[in-house]
């Protein structure tokens, strides 16, 4: 309620009107809405065909996905931060410098620093969330459509239980 009040207590909504008027203030909030955009879009680019992998195929090695999926709930994110930072940091991550000292190239090839490289971070530590959630819903849902869909002429990836068509 205080952000209503001005300097004195009266009702106000110049506070608002600052903050839209401000550049910015609304620079950080398209900088905002943009990488939580991209981090939605590259969760579900990892998560999504991972679930279905897990819950609707028989892939090899899909319970030691789906464990090493789950362990990354339990790994401190600050831990995540810092071994990204040490990988690709721009001028001292290993993977740049390895890069620079094989191709003799000045700069590396990441930066983890930049807006994409903040995007990957956050999108690493984001979709396990995605993937539990797409995963139970896939496992929820009833393996005979896939089935009618397959009679029916739709391709047939390899599913986690034969077709009773064929």
């Amino acid at each position: 309620m205080i952000s209503f009040q001005d300097a004195s207590g009266a009702f106000t909504l110049g506070n608002y009107v600052e903050i839209v008027s401000r550049w910015r203030y609304i620079v950080g909030y398209r900088n905002s809405l943009a990488l939580g955009f991209s981090v939605a879009c590259l969760c579900l680019l990892l998560a999504v065909p991972m679930a279905w992998g897990v819950s609707r195929t028989n892939m090899p090695c899909k319970n030691l996905i789906q464990i090493l999926v789950l362990a990354t709930f339990v790994t401190p994110p600050f831990l995540g931060a810092t071994s990204w930072i040490l990988l690709a940091g721009p001028n001292a991550g290993w993977i740049n410098r390895a890069y620079m000292a094989i191709s003799g190239a000045e700069t590396g090839l990441f930066n983890i620093y930049s807006f994409s490289g903040l995007a990957f971070v956050i999108a690493i530590y984001s979709f396990p969330y995605t993937f539990v959630f797409t995963k139970a819903a896939l496992d929820l849902v009833s393996s005979e459509m896939e089935d009618a869909a397959n009679c029916l002429g739709r391709g047939r990836p390899r599913r986690r239980s034969p077709s009773p068509c064929h």
